[in-house]
């Protein structure tokens, strides 16, 4: 199965970073993939030198800023455990790493407020177990493949994403029991590997959205991101002071939310089954998803999900966890129709309440 098309292009400010050199980096480093045979031709375990971490855990890396004031939050991939300073080429050779040279010429010429970046990425699902609520959350975020400090200001400073996948739920947005003209979709993406992600995506107009798609359909998404604010919003109030009066603002119940908004795509993809012997697929064939690969796919990401799951429980527990931890049997179908509510893996909680554990 092919993976499903995912990339995601971001201009504009860099207003904060989050993150910090250090000299303790240890990972194993590999190169050369080798797709059929599903193991690297080369491995060095055990380097340490430098290398770039989170200066704060759980904040984004970076923090962009677009023309329309939108706060892009940019993760990297592997950042937990440091990106280091030197990797591997395709013969084995020790080599500076590409990323960290990047964040690098970043810092070196960063002016928050002022330095603009071009950023190419991808849009990602975290994941982590709730064990006080005996469940997963997931999150989608951008995350940065590569970063270069822009040579001039291009014509739009904007997010521009585009996806492939398959239309899991429609439904209209409704508040305070009305319809509020918008439209709510699941979109499911796939690995290599057939697996199935989910991400949450919000239309201006319902009805243009079930005019383009319907549920079950699989076809190519444009998207953005805008932030919205949820909740009372502040309210300015004067203050006299010896100078004059100055604005300040109420605290108040409310926040901000970031949403990834559908601005365009293609008609769905038709089924052209498998390319000819010898030809290449057309793109049709590579990304229109069958209703069994659906469900293989769900299924798929619930025994994902119950594995991230368990190995919290066993954190929370005190028990070492490792991703052969056993897991207990899936109690979640797939109905015949795989298009609805998202499947919810079922996994025994301990006992004796457990505070929240991040995998």
């Amino acid at each position: 199965m092919y993976s499903s098309f995912n990339k995601v292009q971001v201009e504009g400010v860099v207003k904060e970073v989050n993150l910090v050199l250090v000299d303790d980096v240890k990972k194993n480093l590999v190169s050369g993939w080798d797709a059929k045979t599903r193991t690297f031709a080369n491995r060095l375990d055990g380097w340490t030198g430098k290398g770039y971490k989170l200066n704060k855990f759980g904040n984004p890396a970076l923090i962009v800023e677009t023309e329309a004031g939108v706060n892009i939050k940019v993760e990297l991939k592997d950042v937990n455990f440091g990106i280091p300073a030197k990797g591997l080429d395709d013969k084995g050779n020790l080599v500076d790493n590409r990323t960290f040279k990047s964040i690098e010429t970043l810092l070196s010429q960063l002016v928050l407020g002022q330095t603009i970046v071009n950023i190419d990425g991808k849009l990602v699902d975290s994941t982590f177990g709730d064990v006080r609520n005996n469940t997963v959350v997931s999150a989608q975020k951008i995350e940065a493949t590569r970063i270069s400090v822009a040579s001039a200001k291009g014509e739009t400073q904007e997010l521009q994403g585009c996806i492939t996948g398959v239309f899991k739920t429609i439904t209209p947005e409704i508040k305070n029991e009305e319809e509020t003209g918008r439209g709510l979709a699941t979109i499911l993406t796939f690995t290599s590997k057939g697996e199935a992600i989910p991400f949450k995506f919000v239309a201006h107009s319902y009805e243009e959205l079930t005019d383009m798609w319907q549920v079950g359909d699989s076809a190519k998404v444009s998207f953005t991101v805008e932030e919205r604010w949820v909740g009372s919003k502040p309210q300015a109030q004067s203050t006299r002071k010896t100078f004059g009066k100055v604005a300040q603002f109420k605290s108040v119940e409310g926040k901000s939310i970031t949403e990834y908004i559908i601005t365009g795509g293609e008609e769905a993809y038709e089924n052209e089954g498998q390319p000819l012997e010898g030809e290449a697929p057309t793109e049709a064939q590579k990304y229109f998803v069958t209703k069994k690969e659906v469900e293989e796919g769900l299924n798929s990401r619930a025994v994902t999900e119950q594995r991230i799951l368990q190995q919290a429980i066993d954190r929370a527990n005190g028990t070492k966890a490792t991703t052969t931890t056993p897991v207990a049997k899936s109690e979640t179908k797939v109905d015949a129709n795989p298009f609805g509510a998202p499947a919810t893996p079922v996994v025994e909680a301990p006992k004796t309440e457990a505070p929240t554990a991040l995998f």
